[in-house]
């Protein structure tokens, strides 16, 4: 899910345990490398849902007036929240540095999901995290044929039917559909 400069906490808390989950794979397959992936949920219409942030007790909101996918928003306005922010934290040495990597991210780009790329790359970028965009024409022409034998074979459904078992252990977070 994309996120106003990595709030709420489960923004940081997943991504982190992705790196946990990656660490454990390569111990358990030492001739395997693995990726760290974070898919922006870029095409998602909830903008209330990640339009402010709590710091120190204060709700600070990014006013934005465009519609559709969150992630192709215009930052107009992200300034002024930035600044807020900067007014808040003072100018210690590790404000600063907080201050640095939201203007290195969200002052030098056109839209919410490429702020929140470099965002997640300014933090994350030297442990290997590969941030995929959904909303990329590239990436779903090279996703044509599988999202083809997901409708036409519903491959993620029967392999969870299949699995059944296996996973009963588990708290299944999202429920695919028959037709995923």
């Amino acid at each position: 899910q994309l996120s106003l400069f990595g709030g709420p906490m489960f923004f940081i808390t997943k991504i982190l345990e992705v790196f946990v989950l990656v660490d454990k794979m390569k111990d358990f397959d030492p001739d395997n490398n693995f990726v760290p992936v974070f898919w922006m949920a870029s095409e998602d219409h909830d903008f209330e849902e990640i339009s402010s942030i709590n710091l120190f007790n204060q709700k600070l909101t990014w006013e934005n007036k465009s519609k559709g996918s969150v992630g192709r928003f215009d930052l107009l306005g992200i300034d002024l929240l930035i600044e807020e922010i900067k007014s808040i934290l003072g100018d210690g040495e590790h404000s600063l540095k907080i201050i640095e990597v939201l203007n290195n991210s969200y002052l030098r780009s056109s839209n919410l999901a490429e702020a929140t790329m470099l965002f997640a790359h300014e933090i994350f970028g030297s442990r290997g995290l590969l941030v995929l965009n959904p909303d990329n024409v590239i990436l779903k022409k090279h996703f044509v044929d599988v999202a083809k034998k997901e409708l036409e074979d519903k491959v993620v459904s029967s392999c969870l039917a299949n699995r059944e078992n296996e996973l009963s252990n588990y708290k299944l977070i999202v429920s695919p559909r028959e037709i995923n």
